[in-house]
């Protein structure tokens, strides 16, 4: 599979296959419509604070407006966001490569084209990973899940009512956040307490 399948027309939409394909508890496939020039409005409004928010209310709407969008892997979502961008903008992205040997350190400049980029669909044989908190047959264990568009809203969100209350450098960083969010305990709990359990639980 490629970013260049081409979308199928289904009752005035066109839809586009996920790589989840239906795997992790939502539609295989997902309609959508152009990128419009009030989508790019809207983005320009956006904040470090509430980029992720905002963006991701953007493409609901440019996917119009499906009920499992926050259900979504934050995989799936990312590869909405480049196929419709390579799609709907110029495909060809120039990317500057910086050789890591500090004694060269030479730059390099490519072309990718976008829509050329090859996707991997989800396993058959996908399980959220299990791990065991204790020994023995019924010991405790906890799952581990792809991060949803729910997390990452619900982290930023987290982040910036945080950022009024406490020092920025004692604050959690987001990709910290985002795999706490990933972890099921088995309830659902606030995102604070949630840190606090993983933190005294989790090795």
């Amino acid at each position: 599979v490629s970013t260049k399948t081409e979308s199928v027309v289904h009752h005035g939409s066109p839809v586009l296959d996920l790589p989840s394909q239906g795997k992790l508890g939502y539609d295989s496939s997902i309609t959508h419509r152009d990128i419009l020039v009030k989508d790019e409005e809207v983005l320009a409004t956006a904040t470090p604070a509430n980029f992720a928010r905002t963006m991701n209310n953007v493409l609901r709407g440019i996917c119009n407006n499906p009920s499992f969008f926050d259900s979504m892997s934050v995989h799936d979502r990312d590869f909405l966001l480049v196929w419709l961008w390579s799609n709907n903008y110029t495909p060809v992205k120039e990317v500057e490569v910086v050789c890591s040997n500090r004694e060269c350190g030479a730059k390099h400049t490519y072309q990718v084209d976008m829509t050329e980029l090859d996707v991997k669909p989800l396993k058959d044989d996908y399980k959220p990973l299990k791990i065991p908190l204790s020994l023995g047959e019924e010991g405790a264990y906890i799952r581990v899940r792809p991060n949803t568009v729910k997390d990452e809203n619900e982290v930023e969100a987290f982040l910036e009512k945080m950022s009024n209350k406490t020092d920025a450098k004692k604050l959690p960083s987001f990709e910290h956040l985002m795999l706490v969010s990933s972890i099921d305990v088995g309830m659902n709990i606030p995102l604070d307490k949630k840190m606090e359990w993983v933190g005294e639980n989790v090795t």
